[in-house]
């Protein structure tokens, strides 16, 4: 089944055996990562050992440095709803240092939302060539024009990771008594009684995640949850 232009005729003259030349050809890719600093990252519950921005922080560096090791160039991109911080991509041993020093220097502000699509419109303007896209946050984004601008990056042959960073309580939803919830984003309060809607919480927050699964399998674009 293997194509003849590959056949090595030179060892199939020595041996009167077929064989195929195989080789792996190095490739130096331009990685762009994409992190979400909005309101809603700072968010941590008694059951997590770190807040969704801490997570997300460590994730980025470890991203980093796995590219870096195999000397592919990383860069990136801070944002909430503005750009905060854009370091562009680079191969360099010292790289993981910059990434590093950017990530422990930025933190999200108070009543900041989440706008995706400022970070992918930008990276529009300067990907062009194949490369890595991978987006950290948590996706509380009413926006969903972030999706299309991935799309078109994803025609440029960039392959998109969407990572999905969630607090413990965001999933399980284990409030009991009387609470009163604070947006994170806009300071809102709202006074509820969570037994009677922790089931129509629940069954929101599966068709959010199962929405953004299914984004992410027609768009050809991988997911995971953190």
């Amino acid at each position: 089944g293997d194509e003849i232009r590959h056949i090595d005729w030179r060892a199939f003259a020595k041996s009167d055996k077929y064989y195929v030349r195989r080789f792996e050809r190095e490739t130096n890719l331009r990685a762009m990562i994409l992190l979400d600093a909005s309101s809603s990252m700072q968010y941590k519950s008694t059951a997590a050992k770190a807040s969704k921005w801490e997570y997300a922080q460590e994730l980025c560096a470890a991203l980093s440095y796995l590219l870096l090791r195999q000397q592919d160039a990383v860069g990136l991109t801070v944002i909430d709803e503005d750009v905060q911080q854009y370091i562009p991509p680079r191969s360099h041993s010292n790289h993981l240092v910059n990434i590093c020093e950017t990530l422990a220097t930025c933190a999200p502000k108070p009543h900041r939302g989440t706008q995706l699509v400022v970070g992918t419109n930008q990276l529009l303007e300067v990907f062009s060539q194949r490369g890595l896209i991978f987006v950290v946050s948590d996706f509380m984004d009413n926006d969903s024009r972030y999706l299309t601008a991935l799309r078109q990056l994803r025609s440029r042959k960039q392959k998109v990771h969407l990572l999905q960073v969630l607090d413990p309580w965001e999933i399980d939803f284990p409030f009991r008594e009387m609470t009163l919830f604070r947006s994170l984003e806009t300071g809102q309060h709202v006074l509820a009684e969570p037994r009677f809607m922790r089931e129509t919480y629940l069954r929101e927050l599966r068709r959010f995640i199962d929405e953004l699964r299914q984004n992410c399998l027609e768009s050809g674009f991988e997911y995971r949850r953190f």
